[in-house]
This record gives structure tokens, C-alpha cells and sequence, in this order.
């Protein structure tokens, strides 16, 4: 009862019981509280009691505690409300609370072990800690004792000696300064005597001089200060006394100032001549000279009695001073020996003194150096004593230094987890539990948001789960090493539920044998499938084995006790139910289920009680498989050495991982006085020693590993570009089931790619690019040959996308494809001269891409003209124009401009970007193909309705292995054991078996798959080949086993007849040697070929897809030979032949009564006297085609050589189609290959799934445009309920106005239809409703980009969804306009769109019936014509309809005739007006042109619907235009 769940509607329809004798309560989901409180409840009853509560881990239960316990278990709901659907089910948030409460008090108990190990071992070392610190302590101090003592030791002798060294040299400075003193005593004596002998003469003039000034008085002073102009003298005197003053002034003022002092006699008399500056003497000695008379003392007394003493004193000063300068040399040298002399006689008395002082200090000294000298040795035995102790102690400090730091952060690490134990509990619960199954991108994405929740700032799931040792130990058992695989294999381990591992490698399974086989766990291993399979399950839940059950694709009932944990409880037994036996449950039973299906379909009530864990291949993970595959070919020997270290480094650090635990084992285990347990400490130094040696080691790889990596690295970017070319290549599944690759089919590709040699031996790098390119080309034509012809392109274009997005700028690939909304807004300056139906998408490639636009510069409409009107327009830019523009924008202009060319631009876009010559490979025959065929994978030929490889197969068959030993079995004529044991015994055999249809036993083929599976040793010729067409159900694993080849008819007349005539063989063709007969086969095989070759160019060509297939071809043969066995001699009846072809064989497939006047008129061309006729050797009077003669001889080799002569292109004409059809082929077949793109780029929602946040993405931008279109064209009022008075319908207003009302009501209900739909679509998306059966298919259509079937049952509209619905509301504006002319009764007088319509048939049968009333006659009694000029002569009692927005395709018109289309025709061309009425039968032929043909008239360009026929002029024979397609339709302004 799962509504998420695509069965659901079905389910309820098939138990109508459910609606009429139940009452259901319906509970979507749980409550928020019930989600609260459902935690609660389970840890309470069922972990609560586990919870270790020692004091350790008080820590730890401070969540679960009264007070903080609603905020832990508030988690659970907030992580529950963030899941999408189908992951947020009751039943898994159960298993959540489950898992939370196992990992919870597993890791509790499991931290606290550990933290109390580490601790013991931490406390053991700190116990050591404190005896060395202080034995440490106790040496230090006795250390630095005995230093100092030895210091102080040192000392002592150092001074005795210092003291006998300095009395030494203390005696020998005595007498030395002794003989100095003597020396300089009598030197200074003599200096002495020189000195006096200078100042002897001069001496006494100083004094005489100094006592004549100082008995001057103050009268002779004041006296010269009285002159106001003194003489000369005395101002010479007084210069000459102020300059030897050193007085700069010397103005009589300053003159006068100087006498004026009261101690300037006194000054004058103490003066010192030793003072006088050099320069004021030579100044003073120059006035002496130059003014000699006035210090004359004659001249001084006469000019006054002062000035006398005064020039006395100048000249005595002088005179001194200059003596002064000649002796101070002297005198200093004499000042220095007296000094000298002085010290020398100080320094005798003080050495002699010294001298007998240290003589006493040196016998004390020796006293207290022997008192040292015993304490010195007293210390150093005691500290020898300590060190010795020490030593030992050291080991377990010291060495085990690092041990102590890691263990001690450890605990604070481990107290901080405890402290989130509880909240990291529930987000690796919720991991285990939600994401087991989601891919890796998702899984950062939950985490993620469920951090935000729980205001954590990391968390890492497999550091939180398990440990570096235990991922070593995943990976040497062989887990790949990616990251996912690492959490999925932890999620095995941890959940509480199942696991069912999506394994399509298989290696996942392997690894899970090894991990249970490793801890010696019994594992038995059973495929689903296995007769015995219900005894082993059995055995493994009675005895407590783990059982790998294999192929489950699909959950076998019988295991649903267990999986829901069924158990009833006898006493302390556990009971289930297996089957329809109750046996004892034991609770070491373990179970396993792998499926390589990569897609299992599984029911919502298995989903839910199983963890679904998905090991599909990741990039990173193919990246690291590539790589090794790559050094494996070009550097084996790096991958060895790779190898080898990563398994000795991996080893290493388990043995050292082991050598920590077993250290802190025996630590904390150690019991008594470690240190005194010698054998404990040398087996601590042991492991210690061990581990240091391991260390050193790591660290030595890892240098070596760094070297190894830039080495490797070189090879890395071939591994991630072949892993980016198979995920691009996993899309293709969504055009076609049977378009699935397997990993290992991309391997062996892969590895043969790397086995090509190349010319390039100039780098590595070069070589790579090489094989890039190689490889790229290998896989291309790998896929293509599996791929149908229409499924190539697209395929190429999705492959250039993904592997060379440098090719593409921003939006760019998002607007080709339609994934950005067209913009509504019109840009102005669009020029003119661009058509009206590409104005839009000009507008949108100016909105999107300025510069582009820019670039193009599309206002140059004569540059523009040629590249509009040529055929190959991409050759035809304007000059300039494609230089600027990169590859694809050049896809873009031509998509904008001229998209009846598009194919072609993509074609060489992808030729250029893929650097190939053809995008097509050539066709390869299956005997080519056999070379890569090997005995153990199936060849899948995908067949194309209409092809048949049975033929060429049975003739590659015998010639290969012989007619014996081919068996074709058509399948569903045989039993499917009887087809198993045919199987079986041509794998011993070594013969060829072919299945037929595949598509008819879809349910069995996954039976077909498993045994291949276990297909084991087939013989070497030994093959399976399998032909099937597309089929929704057929097994995508089997798909995928499989090497497979697209078989369709052959492209192109030439190769069509080619196969015809190597089927035919030469003794059929050539039959009784009637020439007629074989004239006759060549032209069916002809005839056959173009109504094939027709089927490229549909809708033109035919109007829909017809079977013609070999069994017509084969039944043709069969009537013509018949024919001509009974007509022997008798002239042929043609038209017998004709009739056959035309309503028995070929005919009887035709049901467009259009595309039948195609079909006769080929028969009629084709068969007939004028070209089969034998008349000698003369050719046939007309040709089958141009160029084409039908040979007049019996020789086999002339039908070959004729074949030989046909051109591999096929020029439309030879179909009889337009030469313009070319445009109109390209641009179906580009409008097929975006949607085939958007197909692709589709999230694909598994069936059996419903995902809302899906819906919501997909969903938007239709919404969104149903809004806007709306709002714009203001018909929101229109969409809620019909009003009453919304039909009104009445015989008075005459069948058009009725007509008109009736339409506009049900467009009005189709309005609120669509509205409807979009609206449950909305509320789907945002999970309101729940989605039914018919809104899946809308759903799935819309997703698709097309409107759904059942809106096209309404009106056959546009196959684009987003123009669809726009046309919708445009039809509810036209209808207005429509009614307001028709009740103003003038709606026959403007033209008519009948495109506004959605029953334009409605409309004719109403003008018809308007018309009999007007004119008074039955509707049988009248009949239809048309005009393309206004007509005279009809007479106003016959109403006219004037119809516009006629569209001609297949030819043009002028107004008088039809014209052929050229190759330069566009596609289509509008009709002008047409007149049409109803007219008495009578007067038809009045009005009907006999050189006229009747041409059809289809609702659209599709031609799925007819509306009418027009009649149009012609000029020639009507075979032409029948045979060129020409048709009409309807087409909205």
C-alpha cells in the first residue's frame, strides 16, 4: 500500500474489496510527535539496559539524561523530515532508531574499553614518569653539587697557581721599575736644566711688568677713559692688551668698557701668559711690528703715565708666551717623569706588600683544596648510583615518549567523542540506514544539510566507524579502494537490517567471502535460483552460518520472516517460520543477497526491510582500476613496484598498528614495580625498537611512493578521461533498454586500446593523447555498431558534450538542446528580412548570446541572402562570419536561421570535434564481426522492424561451423527447458545456436541470463547468438552481457539490392533460365528497396512507418514464380500481378488510402509491359529509373554488374520524390535527435519508484510556462469550473454559430483539462496527492519534453510539450474572435484559419450542413469544390468559405499550377486563399478542373490526421506528384 510505489493504482483496482468491504485509515506518515516519541520508546525497552553506566562514562549518558534527552532524540525527527521519497518510510525510520540504538552501545562500550586500556597504560607510564623525575630531580641536584664542588675544586688550584705565577712576576716588575725609576730620575733632570736656562731672561721681564701694572692707580685709569679721542698709542696699547685678553671688540667703547672694571688691574697683574691664544699673540706680535713706536716706553709715558706699564705688559706677555711654546714640549716631558717616578715608587711598595700576602693566602688555599677534593669523590659515587638507576627507568619515559603523548590525546579525544557520541551515533545511523543506496554525490549532500541539523562542524563516516587498521584489512581482502566501497562495506557490517548488495562486478561478493571466511565464520553460498535453496537456508539459520544468497534479483517470499524478524519465543528459544517449517533460530546466522542487476526491481514491502547497498561502479574507483590497467600495458614494471609497496606499506602499518596495541597491552597488564620487572622492560624495548625500524621504514616508502606517483601520474589522465568516456556512454540506455554496456566490455575495450602501437615515441604525455583519441574512436564505433542508424547522431553529439566541454561556452548547449525557456521578450532590431518562423528563434539567439548576435551581424541582409537561399548554407557564410564564430556556435546560427540544414551542421560539428571522416562507420557483416566474438558472451543482433537476419546468418553458420551444427530455435515455439538443454549440449559441442524474437519471452530471459552466467569452459566454437527486437521489458543485465549489432534494411537502394541478391542465390536468380522471370525479380527486389528506402523521408516519403519486411519480399518472389510456372509461353497478366502486390502483400500493411495511391502507382510504373518484355536483345522500351536497364540476358553477373553500377547516394527523384526533400528529412531528423538529447538528459526515475523532489525539478519550467502564457493572454479566469451558461446551443442561430459555441466550450474543457493535469502534477511534486496510473504516463511524456497521449487525443497538436500548451491557449484567444464574427453573422466573410480549431472536420460538416440550408437541398445532394481564384458563376444562394493558412509541402504553387520543388525549394510554402463550397452534385464537373489532382489535407506537418482534399492544377502526368509526396496542411499564425 505503498502510493509512492507505480503499482499502487493497480493494486487497488485488482482488490476493489479494499474500497467496498473495508474501512481504510489512511496514515500517510507519522506524526511529529509519534516521531519523537518512538526513539524513546525503542532505546528505553531495548538498549537502555546495555548502556554501560560505570562512572567512566558519565560523559557519555549526559545525553540520554532527563534534561537533555528531548533534544537528541529531536534529531531523529529533524534528520526523518529531510528525506525525499521513498526514503522516508515508517518502516525504515524504525530500523533507524534500531541501528542508532546498536552502533550507540557498540561504540560506546567499545570507547570506553579503550579509553580504560589507555589510560591503565598511561597511568603505567606516568607512575615511571614520577620515579624518573625524580631520581631526574635527585641527580640534577647531586649534579650540579658535584660541579660546583668540582667547580670550587678548580678554583682553588686555579688561584694557587694563579698566586705563585703572580708573586713570580710581581718580583721581577720590582726590580724592573727599580732600574726604570733610576733612568727617568736622571732624565728628568737634565729637561730640568734646559727649562730654566729658557725662562732665565724672560722670567724677570714678566714680573717686572706685572708689578708696573699693578702700581697703576685708577686716576691714570680714569684719565684715558676721559679722552673722546685718544691718541694713537694708546689705542694700540689698549688693542694689543685686549687681544692677548682674548677680547674680539676693539673699539675705543669697548676700550673704555674694559677699564672700566674695578678688577682690571688685578686682572692685568694674574694674568697667565699660558693662556694666551696662539692666534691673539701673532695678532698682537703683527700690531708689535707694525705700530713698534707707540710701545715704545718713551712714546707710552708721553701719550700717558697709564699707557707705559701697559705696553710694557703687552710686550713682556708676548715674549713669554713665545717662550712658553718653545719649552712645552719640554715641560710636558718633565710633568710626565715626576708623574712617572711617583707611580713607580708607589707601585715597589705596593708589589713588595703583595708579595708576602699571597705567600700566606697560597698555604690556606692548599687546606680547603684536599677538604674539597674528598667531597668531589663522596658525590660521584652517589651519582653514579642514581644514573644507574635512571637508565632503566629511561626505557619506558623516553622511548615510549611518543606513545605517551598519542595515548594521552587519545583519551582527550576519546572523552570529546563521547561527548557526540550520541549525536554521531544518530547521523551514522541515519547513513547506514538512508544513503546505503545512494550515490556518493548524495551522500556529501545529507551529511551535509544533517550537519547543519545537528550543529556539528564534521563528521566523517568511515573515521567514526572503523578504523585505519580495519580499511587496510577491507582492501587487502580485496574491496576496491574508493571511497564508497569503503562506507557500503561498512554498512554491511553495521546495519540492523539485511544487506542486499546491487553488485554488478561482483567483486563486492568476493570480498564479503573473504571478510566472513577470514573470522572463520561458516559461509555458505547459494544462488536463489537453486533447487536446493530453501534446505541451505534451512541448515544456515538452525546451525548459525552466513549464507550469500546469489542472483537475487527479486525478494523470494520464503525470506520475508526473516527479513521482518518474525521470531516466536519458546522459553529462551527463538522460533521462525522457513517455508512452511518452524525451526530454532540462531543468533549467529547471518544473510547476505547480491544481485548483478544494476536496476533491481524491488516492492515497497521488501525495500523497507532490507538495506540496499550499491556497489555500481564510481569515477574515482574506474579511475584507479584504469590506471592500474594502464601501467599494467605501458609501465608494468611501475605498477609492480607500486604494487608491492602499497602492499608492504599496507602490511607495515598493520604490523605496527598490532605492535601499539600489543605495547599498551603489556603496559597496562604489568602489575608491581615496572621498573624493577626487567623482563617487562625488555620486551618493551623490544616492541619499541620494532616499531621505531617500521617507522623508519614508512617513512622511506613514502619518499619512494612520492616517486612512484609522479611516475604514475603521467598515466592518470588516459584513466580519467576513459572513466569519464563509460559514465558518458551510461545515458544512452534511456533512447533503448537494450543500449546497455557492461564495465567489462569497456575493460576489454579499453586494455585493446592500450595494445595499439603507435608512431609517436617522442613522450609519454604525446602517447596518451594518443591513445585518448584511440580509445575515443574505439568506443564510438563500438557503440555505434549496436546503435540503430537514427540513434547515432544524437549519440555523437552526447558523446562530444560530455567529453569535450571546452567546445561549448556557457548556455549554449542548454539553449540547442531546449533546456532554458525561450524568452518571451522580443528584442527589438531583428531585421526584417528574416522569415516569420524564424524570427523566435533569432529573438531567443539574441536574448541568450549578445555577442553571437552581434557577431553576426544579421543587419547585412545582402550578406545574409545567399547563406538563406543556398542548399549547403553552412558553406555559404558570410565572409568573415565563420572565422569568428567556434564550432558550435556555427550549430547555433544554422539551428537559428536554416534548421532544414541542422543536421548536416551537427553531423560535421561532431566530425570536426571528434576528429573523424564519417560519423556513420560502414556497415560490418557478421563475418567480420565473428573475429571479436568470444565462446562465453552472446552476440545480441537488435533487429529493426522490417529487417530479418536469419539469412545471412544461416549462411555464415554453414560456411563457418558447418550446417550440422546450426540450429535456429524460434522462441516461443519451444519449451524454455528444452531450449536450456539444446544450450547446454552445443557449449559441449561446440556448436551455434540462434534464438529467434527474444522480444516474445521477455519474462524467461532473465532464466536465459543466469545460465549463461554459469556457463563454464564452453567449447572455443561455441556461439549464442540472439535476435530481438526493442522491448521496455527485455533484462538490461542481459543486454549488457551481451556484444551487440544493430541489423536494420540497408541504407540506400543499392546496398538494399545488394543483400536481396546475396540472399537470392545465383542457382534461384537464374531459375529455369527465363529471361522475363528474371527481368521480373530484379524489378520486385527494386520495387522492394524504394518503398523501404521511401520510409527514410516520413512523413513525406510515407505517411507513417511501414513494415515491409523479406517476408514480402520473399512472398512477392513466390507469386512471380508461380506466375510464371503456370503462364508458360502465355502472355502476363500484370495487372493480376499488380492487384496481388496491391491488397494482398504489400498493400495489406497500408491503411492511408494516400500512401495506397503511392504504393499502385509504383506497381503501375514498375509492372508492366513497356519494362518487362523480352523483344531479342533490344532493351526494354522504358527504363525502371533513370540510368537503370534491365539486362536482356540469362547471365546472373549482368544483375551484379547493373548493381555495381548503382550509386551509393540515392537522388531523391529516383524515389519520385522532390529534390527539396532533403530539407524537409534534415529537419525532422534534427527535431528527433534534441529530443533523443533531452531523453538522455533526463533523471531517470527507476520503475516501482516515485521521488517528488524529481517531479518538482522536471515539472518547473512547464508550470512555470503554463503560468506566464496564461497570465499574458489573460485566460486565467478561464481555468477554474465551467459557468452554467458557458454552451448555448439552439437550432435559430444556425449550424456555424453553433458550431463556433460548441468548439469554444470544449476548448474552454480542454483548457481546464490541461489545467488540471498540471495542477496534480504540482501537487504530486510538493506532495499533496499521490500520483495515479494516468498521471505517470503525463508525467513521463511531459519529462520527455511532448505533451502526452492523452492531450493528443484532443487535439493533435505540436509533439513539444511547451509549444503544445502555448497553441492551447492561443486556440482559446482565436475562438473568441471566431465567435464574435459568427454572432455578428460575418463569419464567412473574413478568411479562416482552421488551424484556431480543435475539430477543424467539425467546421466542414457544419459550412456543409450551412450550405444545404442555403440552399434548400440535401447534404447527400451536394458536393465539394474548391477554388484558388475567385470564382464566377456561382450565384449568391451558394455559400462560400474563403480558407488561409494552407501549407504546401512536396511541390510549390504559382496560382495556375503546381510546380516541382528544386533542391533550393524551401521545405514548404503557403497556399494562397482558398475558396471552398458545397454545390449541387449536379453542377460538380461545372467547377472542377479535370487537369487536377486531388491532394490530401492533414491537421499538420505529421499527417496523422486527414481533414479533406484539395484539389490542385497540374501540369503533366499525376504519377508525379503522387509519387513526390505532395500534400497540404494546417498551420496556426
Amino acid at each position: 500500500m505503498d502510493y509512492t510505489n507505480n503499482s499502487f493504482q493497480n493494486n487497488c483496482e485488482r482488490n476493489p474489496a479494499l474500497y467496498k468491504q473495508c474501512s481504510l485509515l489512511w496514515l500517510d506518515s507519522w506524526s511529529a510527535d509519534s516521531l519523537l516519541k518512538i526513539p524513546k520508546l525503542i532505546v528505553s525497552k531495548f538498549y537502555a539496559t546495555q548502556i554501560d553506566t560505570t562512572p567512566s562514562t558519565a560523559l557519555a549518558l549526559k545525553k540520554h539524561d532527563s534534561v537533555e534527552v528531548s533534544e537528541v532524540y529531536e534529531y531523529f525527527r529533524s534528520i526523518y523530515a529531510s528525506l525525499t521519497q521513498p526514503m522516508a518510510s515508517p518502516r525504515r525510520y524504525i530500523a533507524f532508531v534500531h541501528t542508532y540504538g546498536l552502533l550507540y552501545t557498540k561504540l560506546q562500550q567499545t570507547i570506553v574499553a579503550r579509553c580504560n586500556q589507555l589510560k591503565a597504560g598511561v597511568r603505567k607510564l606516568d607512575e615511571a614518569r614520577d620515579v624518573v623525575k625524580n631520581l631526574q630531580t635527585q641527580a640534577t641536584t647531586r649534579e650540579v653539587v658535584l660541579a660546583a664542588k668540582k667547580e670550587e675544586t678548580t678554583f682553588q688550584w686555579n688561584l694557587i697557581m694563579e698566586n705563585m705565577r703572580t708573586t713570580q712576576e710581581q718580583e721581577i716588575n720590582v726590580k724592573e721599575l727599580q732600574a726604570k725609576t733610576v733612568a727617568e730620575n736622571k732624565t728628568m733632570l737634565q729637561k730640568k736644566t734646559i727649562i730654566d736656562a729658557e725662562l732665565k731672561e724672560i722670567h724677570p721681564r714678566l714680573i717686572e711688568a706685572q708689578e708696573a701694572v699693578g702700581n697703576l692707580n685708577e686716576a691714570a685709569l680714569n684719565e684715558i677713559k676721559t679722552l673722546r679721542a685718544p691718541p694713537a698709542t694708546i689705542t694700540n696699547i689698549l688693542e694689543g692688551v685686549l687681544c692677548l685678553m682674548g677680547i674680539k671688540d676693539h673699539t675705543w667703547m669697548s676700550m673704555k668698557t674694559f677699564l672700566s672694571r674695578r678688577t682690571v688691574i688685578k686682572e692685568l697683574k694674574s694674568f697667565d701668559s699660558a693662556k694666551i691664544n696662539p692666534a691673539d699673540r701673532r695678532a698682537v706680535e703683527a700690531l708689535l711690528v707694525s705700530k713698534a713706536d707707540s710701545f715704545d716706553r718713551v712714546n707710552a709715558r708721553r701719550a700717558s703715565q697709564a699707557a707705559e706699564p701697559l705696553a710694557v705688559w703687552v710686550t713682556a706677555n708676548v715674549q713669554y708666551s713665545q717662550v712658553l711654546e718653545r719649552i712645552e714640549p719640554l715641560m710636558t716631558q718633565q710633568a710626565n717623569l715626576e708623574r712617572n717616578l711617583n707611580a713607580a715608587e708607589q707601585q715597589i711598595v705596593q708589589l713588595t706588600q703583595d708579595m708576602v700576602d699571597v705567600k700566606g693566602k697560597n698555604e690556606s688555599l692548599k687546606v680547603q683544596l684536599e677538604a674539597t677534593n674528598k667531597e668531589v669523590a663522596e658525590l660521584e659515587v652517589s651519582l653514579e648510583t642514581i644514573k644507574s638507576t635512571l637508565a632503566s627507568a629511561s626505557i619506558l619515559v623516553v622511548k615510549l615518549q611518543d606513545e605517551f603523548k598519542r595515548w594521552t590525546t587519545q583519551v582527550s579525544e576519546l572523552g570529546m567523542t563521547l561527548d557526540t557520541l550520541a549525536v554521531k551515533s544518530i547521523l551514522a545511523a541515519a547513513f547506514i540506514t538512508y544513503l546505503s543506496d545512494a550515490h556518493e554525490n548524495d551522500r556529501v549532500k545529507y551529511v551535509k544539510s544533517w550537519l547543519n541539523l545537528a550543529k556539528i562542524e564534521d563528521f566523517d563516516f568511515c573515521s567514526f566507524m572503523s578504523t585505519e587498521q580495519e580499511l587496510l584489512s577491507f582492501k587487502v581482502l580485496g574491496l576496491p579502494s574508493d571511497r564508497l566501497s569503503q562506507e557500503n562495506a561498512i554498512i554491511i557490517m553495521q546495519t540492523s537490517l539485511r544487506p542486499y548488495l546491487i553488485d554488478p562486478s561482483s567483486r563486492a561478493t568476493g570480498w564479503l567471502k573473504a571478510y566472513l571466511k577470514k573470522d572463520d565464520i561458516p559461509v555458505v553460498d547459494v544462488s536463489l535460483r537453486d533447487p536446493k535453496f530453501a534446505h541451505e537456508l534451512e541448515l544456515a539459520v538452525r546451525f548459525g552460518k552466513a549464507l550469500i544468497v546469489h542472483e537475487a534479483d527479486e525478494i523470494d517470499p520464503i525470506l520475508m520472516p526473516l527479513l521482518r524478524g518474525d521470531f516466536v519465543s519458546q522459553g529462551s528459544r527463538d522460533i521462525i517460520q522457513i517455508g512452511d517449517k518452524f525451526i530454532d533460530f540462531n543468533q549467529d546466522f547471518k544473510l547476505y543477497m547480491t544481485t548483478r542487476n544494476p536496476s533491481p526491481i524491488l516492492p515497497p514491502a521488501s525495500a523497507g526491510v532490507i538495506t540496499i547497498v550499491n556497489f555500481t561502479t564510481t569515477r574515482a574507483g574506474l579511475t584507479t582500476q584504469l590506471l592500474s590497467t594502464t601501467l599494467g600495458f605501458e609501465k608494468p614494471e611501475l605498477e609492480t613496484r607500486k604494487s608491492e609497496l602499497l602492499e608492504q606499506t599496507d602490511m607495515m602499518k598493520q604490523d605496527l598498528n598490532n605492535l601499539g596495541t600489543q605495547l599498551l597491552k603489556e603496559l597496562a597488564s604489568a602489575t608491581g614495580n615496572i621498573l624493577q620487572n626487567q623482563e617487562l622492560l625488555h620486551s618493551l624495548q623490544q616492541t619499541k625498537d620494532k616499531s621505531n625500524e617500521i617507522n623508519e621504514s614508512l617513512v622511506q616508502k613514502q619518499e619512494v611512493e612520492r616517486t612512484l606517483n609522479s611516475e604514475i601520474n603521467v598515466y592518470l589522465p588516459l584513466a580519467e578521461f576513459g572513466s569519464l568516456l563509460f559514465f558518458s556512454i551510461l545515458d544512452i540506455p534511456k533512447l533503448n533498454r537494450l543500449y546497455k554496456f557492461s564495465l567489462s566490455c569497456f575493460i576489454h575495450l579499453f586494455r585493446k586500446t592500450l595494445g595499439l602501437r603507435s608512431d609517436i615515441k617522442d613522450s609519454t604525455e604525446k602517447r596518451m593523447i594518443y591513445l585518448q583519441r584511440a580509445l575515443e574512436n574505439l568506443i564510438y564505433e563500438y557503440v555505434c555498431q549496436s546503435l540503430f542508424k537514427g540513434d547515432r547522431l544524437a549519440f555523437a553529439l552526447h558523446l562530444t558534450h560530455a567529453m569535450h566541454p571546452t567546445c561549448f561556452q556557457k548556455d549554449e548547449w542548454e539553449v540547442f538542446v531546449g533546456q532554458l525557456n525561450v524568452s518571451a521578450i522580443r528584442v527589438s532590431g531583428i531585421p526584417s528580412w528574416i522569415p516569420d518562423d524564424r524570427q523566435g528563434p533569432v529573438n531567443n539567439l539574441s536574448t541568450h548570446f549578445h555577442n553571437l548576435y552581434h557577431k553576426l551581424n544579421l543587419q547585412n541582409e545582402l550578406d545574409w541572402l545567399k547563406f538563406m537561399s543556398v542548399t549547403e548554407c553552412e558553406k555559404a557564410f558570410p565572409i568573415g562570419i565563420q572565422d569568428v564564430l567556434s564550432s558550435f556556435q556555427i550549430v547555433l546560427t544554422i539551428q537559428a536561421l536554416r534548421p532544414d540544414r541542422l543536421f548536416t551542421a551537427m553531423s560535421d560539428f561532431c566530425k570536426i570535434t571528434l576528429d573523424r571522416k564519417s560519423l556513420f562507420p560502414p556497415p560490418t557483416s557478421f563475418r567480420e564481426i565473428l573475429s571479436d566474438t568470444r565462446s562465453k558472451e552472446p552476440i545480441l543482433i537488435l533487429v529493426a522492424s522490417g529487417a530479418d537476419p536469419s539469412q545471412e546468418l544461416r549462411e555464415l553458420g554453414e560456411s563457418v561451423v558447418g550446417i550440422e551444427k546450426y540450429f535456429e530455435i524460434s522462441m516461443g515455439k519451444e519449451e524454455p527447458d528444452v531450449v536450456l538443454d539444446k544450450i547446454h549440449e552445443a557449449v559441449q559441442s561446440g556448436q551455434w545456436i540462434c534464438l529467434k524474437n527474444l522480444h516474445l519471452v521477455t519474462h524467461w530471459l532473465d532464466s536465459l541470463e543466469k545460465e549463461i552466467q554459469k556457463l563454464e569452459k564452453p567449447h572455443a566454437e561455441f556461439r549464442l547468438w540472439l535476435t530481438s527486437e526493442p522491448h521496455d521489458q527485455f533484462p538490461t543485465i542481459l543486454a549488457e552481457t551481451c556484444l551487440k549489432i544493430a541489423y536494420e534494411s540497408p541504407e540506400g537502394l543499392k546496398k538494399n539490392l545488394q543483400r536481396t541478391y546475396t540472399n537470392w542465390s545465383k542457382e534461384y536468380v537464374v531459375g529455369d533460365r527465363n529471361i522475363l522471370r528474371m527481368q521480373s525479380l530484379f524489378v520486385l527486389a527494386f520495387f522492394h528497396a524504394v518503398l523501404q528506402q521511401r520510409r527514410t523521408y516520413i512523413p513525406q516519403g510515407w505517411s507513417k512507418f511501414y513494415q515491409f519486411n523479406e517476408s514480402d519480399l520473399r512472398a512477392g518472389a513466390e507469386v512471380l514464380d508461380n506466375m510464371f510456372k503456370s503462364l508458360r509461353g502465355k502472355k502476363i497478366e500484370w495487372s493480376y500481378i499488380r492487384g496481388i502486390f496491391e491488397n494482398a502483400i504489400y498493400g495489406g500493411r497500408v491503411d492511408n488510402e494516400y500512401d495506397s495511391r503511392i504504393l499502385l502507382s509504383y506497381l503501375e510504373n514498375y509492372f508492366n509491359d513497356n519494362i518487362l518484355t523480352v523483344n531479342g536483345d533490344k532493351p526494354p522500351k522504358q527504363n525502371v529509373a533513370q540510368g537503370i536497364i534491365l539486362p536482356t540476358r540469362e547471365s546472373y553477373q549482368d544483375y551484379i554488374s547493373l548493381l555495381d553500377k548503382f550509386s551509393d547516394y540515392d537522388p531523391p527523384s529516383i524515389l519520385g520524390l522532390p529534390g527539396n526533400i532533403e530539407r524537409s528529412w534534415q529537419l525532422t531528423m534534427s527535431n528527433q535527435v534534441i529530443t533523443q538529447l533531452k531523453i538522455m538528459a533526463r533523471h531517470i526515475i527507476e520503475e516501482g519508484q516515485f521521488v517528488s523532489s524529481v517531479w518538482l525539478n522536471e515539472m518547473s519550467p512547464i508550470l512555470n510556462v503554463w503560468k506566464k502564457v496564461n497570465q499574458m493572454n489573460n485566460t486565467t479566469n478561464l481555468l477554474g469550473p465551467p459557468k452554467i451558461s458557458d454552451l448555448k446551443l439552439a437550432d435559430d442561430l444556425g449550424p456555424l454559430e453553433n458550431f463556433v459555441r460548441l468548439e469554444q466550450h470544449n476548448i474552454h474543457e480542454f483548457l481546464r483539462t490541461v489545467h488540471k493535469h498540471l495542477g496534480n502534477i504540482s501537487k504530486i511534486s510538493r506532495g499533496i496527492m499521490s500520483p495515479n496510473k494516468e498521471m505517470l504516463e503525463i508525467f513521463n511524456s511531459l519529462s520527455k519534453g511532448e505533451a502526452p497521449d492523452v492531450w493528443f487525443k484532443i487535439w493533435e497538436g505540436p509533439q513539444e510539450a511547451k509549444e503544445y500548451i502555448t497553441g492551447i491557449v492561443s486556440k482559446v484567444v482565436s475562438i473568441q474572435k471566431w465567435l464574435n464574427l459568427a454572432e455578428q453573422d460575418s463569419l464567412l466573410i473574413e478568411p479562416l484559419n482552421l488551424a484556431d480549431l480543435l475539430n477543424p472536420i467539425s467546421f466542414m460538416s457544419a459550412f456543409k450542413q450551412y450550405c444545404a440550408r442555403k440552399q434548400n437541398l440535401c447534404m447527400d445532394e451536394l458536393g465539394f469544390v474548391c477554388f484558388w481564384k475567385r470564382p464566377g458563376g456561382l450565384g449568391s444562394k451558394i455559400p462560400i468559405c474563403k480558407l488561409t493558412g494552407l501549407y504546401l509541402e512536396g511541390c510549390t504553387f504559382d496560382g495556375n499550377t503546381l510546380v516541382e520543388n528544386t533542391p533550393e525549394s524551401p521545405h514548404i510554402s503557403k497556399l494562397p486563399d482558398c475558396i471552398i463550397a458545397w454545390v449541387p452534385l449536379i453542377n460538380v464537373s461545372d467547377y472542377r478542373n479535370e487537369e487536377a489532382i486531388p491532394i490530401p489535407v492533414y491537421f499538420n506537418e505529421s499527417r496523422q490526421k486527414l481533414l479533406t482534399c484539395l484539389n490542385l492544377p497540374i501540369d503533366g502526368s499525376k504519377d508525379n506528384w503522387i509519387q513526390a509526396g505532395v500534400a497540404v496542411f494546417l498551420k496556426s499564425n
